[in-house]
């Protein structure tokens, strides 16, 4: 069968607009956006997002590993006579905004081998904006293959919240938006474009709204397209278990006190099956550490202790400016802290 001459150029038409639009794919992914703080979707829902390997984070202080650590590399087995301590956590674990080494989890690390020439390591698993749901997920993922000892679990009070991205959901009207960097690309760089062309008001009444609502499939479509296809920065503030209306209803498994209890026992059960000394900490609230103590954990450290007087919390220990992130003092002092309390006393 001969084809007619405008089916061959129709043929050939598409063919170098393929051409084209994967050059341009591949020239957009090979762009990472300036301005990222290096989150990446993982292959796994309920993890959500994970950090970018291989990626230095100048605004915040970080360098992630090929593992996707905030943390040099590991090997998966661990040499004879080491002891390994996995930290699973958010952003005050992570050290934000501070150097890795000076992250709790590392001071923690040197102290420890002060006396003990290098029989400790501390791997530190944690990512910004996690809740106790996702670092329930990333234990069995990963945390677990890197054999650890034992396990520090480090609570902030929005870990009953919704973490700091989430997925749209896929439909054939969004799926370029959701895979492609190149159309990604241009739709957040005319939503940016669009922003500081018009007043707020009349902004949020535009039908670009709609679009991003009902064509994007964005949840909080009020939000300037993130620079990561794949991922939705989310606007909760407050304890979203009490207006669930505010979050997708896929991740409301994340909110509140019972879905805490639910992930943390979880977590407990987990190490207990592998053998694997769980340490609670963070700063609780009085109804996380009642439900640390109501499902048998043992060691529910309350850092809260660790900075008795409030005012000098934030003054002396926070990096300031309104960012409540532990200043490298701060990291010292809960090092110390977790030193004294858990492997002082062995």
């Amino acid at each position: 069968m001969r084809l007619s001459e405008g089916s061959k150029n129709g043929i050939i038409l598409l063919s170098v607009s393929l051409f084209f639009f994967t050059t341009l794919e591949l020239i957009a992914r090979s762009d990472t956006p300036s301005n990222s703080l290096g989150y990446v979707p993982s292959s796994n829902d309920r993890i959500v997002y994970e950090l970018r390997p291989d990626y230095k984070l100048k605004s915040i202080k970080s360098e992630i590993s090929s593992q996707k650590l905030n943390d040099m590399y590991f090997p998966l087995k661990k040499s004879p006579g080491v002891y390994r301590i996995a930290c699973i956590g958010d952003s005050v674990s992570f050290g934000y905004k501070v150097k890795r080494e000076e992250s709790f989890p590392k001071v923690l690390e040197k102290m420890l081998n002060e006396d003990n020439k290098g029989k400790y390591e501390v791997i530190n698993f944690s990512v910004p904006g996690y809740n106790t749901a996702q670092e329930s997920e990333i234990l069995k993922e990963k945390v677990l293959g890197f054999d650890p000892d034992a396990v520090i679990l480090v609570y902030c009070g929005n870990d009953t919240h919704l973490c700091n991205l989430i997925k749209p959901e896929v439909t054939p009207l969004n799926f370029l938006y959701v895979h492609s960097h190149y159309v990604h690309k241009i739709l957040r760089n005319l939503d940016v474009k669009l922003k500081k062309s018009k007043g707020r008001n009349s902004f949020e009444n535009s039908k670009w709204l709609w679009f991003k609502k009902n064509i994007l499939g964005m949840f909080y479509h009020h939000i300037t397209i993130y620079n990561q296809p794949g991922l939705e920065l989310t606007t909760t503030y407050g304890d979203p278990s009490s207006s669930p209306e505010l979050v997708p209803e896929r991740y409301h498994y994340m909110l509140g006190f019972d879905n805490y209890r639910l992930h943390l026992s979880n977590i407990k059960d987990t190490l207990k099956r592998h053998n694997i000394k769980l340490i609670s900490c963070g700063f609780f609230n009085p109804r996380t550490l009642a439900i640390n103590k109501e499902i048998g954990i043992e060691r529910a450290l309350d850092l809260n202790n660790v900075f008795p007087d409030e005012s000098v919390f934030k003054s002396d220990f926070t990096i300031g400016n309104g960012d409540n992130h532990l200043n490298v003092k701060g990291h010292t002092l809960v090092a110390q802290y977790l030193y004294e309390k858990v492997w002082g006393t062995e």
